[in-house]
């Protein structure tokens, strides 16, 4: 059996911005403006939807509030960005686009602010590195952290307490159920928990989701796994260096869980539905974010 921690990554936060179609400064004096703001969908915009009364009253400025889908959030942004249509304001991104949407002069540079409203802002509150390390773009700063994630390995407590599963678990892999600590354990655990109706619901259970769409967060799970066999991505020199053997045994890993463990339709899940999976009872076990919003 594998050593290795399940370990799991802490991911990139989300920012907000101003694009460059607004300053504040075009506040100053204006009689009615309104202020468009883009998140992605999947509760993101819950804070400011909740707020946007208190907002508008305190400030006087109307706020709309638009919801994209993740997958085609940095499309539908970019193609604003090009073609000038200034059709919004502020807007949500991952820090991970920072050199496209700063580097492309597309976002306002948000350094007068930080310099006028530090003690307000106080960015030294933020963790650095995870967030004031992607919210800045050669030396100035062009984005404020929003939505601070860390990636968290989730399992039905019940299941693993009940009598019965943990008689059946030990007689079939020698071992006491558990919250897994290897990744090997994660298998086992996923295959029990596979294929049968352990909450009497009439539907047959899965052992675990996880996101597995085409698209980067996939690989942001993925290298949960991949890291806690020692695997990096760049060298001392910032050069790309795969580990060749934490590679294939991340994979060996991941495809199991997707091929054999998971609900069906689990290449297709991101994450709405990795959530709902958990949150419904569907599987015993999942990854999934927990967000920590800056409001």
């Amino acid at each position: 059996m594998s050593k290795r921690k399940a370990w799991v990554n802490i991911l990139l936060s989300v920012s907000m911005v101003l694009t460059g179609a607004f300053a504040f400064s075009s506040l100053v004096g204006a009689k009615e403006v309104t202020v468009h703001i883009v998140f992605q969908t999947g509760g993101d915009a819950v804070p400011v939807f909740a707020k946007k009364a208190e907002i508008e009253k305190a400030t006087g400025v109307k706020l709309t509030i638009e919801e994209i889908p993740g997958e085609g959030l940095y499309e539908k942004l970019m193609i604003e960005f090009i073609t000038h249509t200034g059709a919004y304001d502020l807007v949500e991104f991952y820090p991970t686009w920072m050199g496209d949407f700063a580097g492309g002069g597309f976002l306002v540079n948000l350094d007068p602010y930080f310099k006028k409203y530090r003690d307000e802002i106080k960015p030294e509150d933020y963790i650095e590195g995870a967030q004031v390390g992607f919210d800045t773009w050669e030396g100035s700063w062009y984005a404020v952290p929003y939505d601070g994630d860390v990636n968290i390995f989730y399992y039905r407590k019940d299941l693993f307490a009940d009598p019965k599963n943990k008689a059946e678990f030990k007689k079939r892999y020698g071992y006491e159920l558990k919250p897994p600590d290897t990744w090997d354990e994660v298998l086992d655990t996923a295959g029990f928990f596979t294929g049968w109706d352990w909450d009497a619901d009439g539907k047959v259970n899965y052992g675990m989701a996880i996101i597995a769409f085409r698209m980067w967060w996939s690989t942001g799970h993925w290298s949960n796994v991949y890291r806690s066999y020692g695997g990096e991505f760049f060298d001392e020199k910032g050069n790309v260096a795969l580990d060749k053997k934490a590679f294939i045994e991340a994979n060996r890993v991941w495809t199991t869980i997707i091929n054999k463990y998971s609900p069906p339709g689990e290449l297709n899940f991101g994450y709405v539905e990795c959530k709902e999976a958990i949150a419904s009872g569907q599987v015993a076990m999942g990854i999934q974010w927990a967000t920590a919003v800056f409001l």
